[in-house]
């Protein structure tokens, strides 16, 4: 596939890279329909009911996950947003927020957080992703799985 179609993927891909995660980092499915994750180290996420029928059954299925830093936060682990696990590499504060660079079993997640957290340095974090909010993209196409190209 050439042209037009795969500049748009290849954007849609790098775009992705800015949103807070790390574009290399596979994500694996685990289980199917209603169990189904999605998994890698620090990670642990329900795969959202949209994207069920786009990634299929397959277990095993590597994605590149995409998050953006407003659309993570801090909560306990195990609910619909998931648990990223890490720790607070940098913190930038801007008055009512704060820029987070996490360090996620050895890549940086970059969150958007609310200053009421007062998250410092080397702070343990459980973060939590907004299920609704996600981006995956097939690692082979670049792709987005809920987005056709033209």
């Amino acid at each position: 596939m050439s042209g037009p179609a795969t500049l748009a993927g290849l954007f849609a891909l790098l775009v992705a890279g800015g949103v807070g995660f790390p574009v290399p980092e596979d994500v694996t499915l685990v289980g199917s329909g209603e169990s189904a994750m999605l998994e890698a180290p620090g990670i642990s996420i329900p795969l959202p009911a949209p994207f069920r029928d786009a990634v299929g059954p397959t277990t095993g299925h590597k994605l590149i996950l995409g998050i953006r830093p407003e659309h993570i936060d801090i909560g306990a682990p195990g609910g619909p947003g998931g648990t990223i696990t890490g720790k607070a590499d940098v913190v930038e504060y801007l008055g009512n927020e704060e820029l987070i660079h996490a360090d996620i079993a050895g890549f940086d997640l970059v969150a958007l957080l609310s200053s009421d957290h007062r998250v410092r340095p080397g702070d343990a974090l459980n973060l939590v992703a907004i299920p609704e909010k996600l981006h995956l993209f097939d690692p082979e196409s670049t792709h987005s799985l809920l987005r056709s190209v033209a």
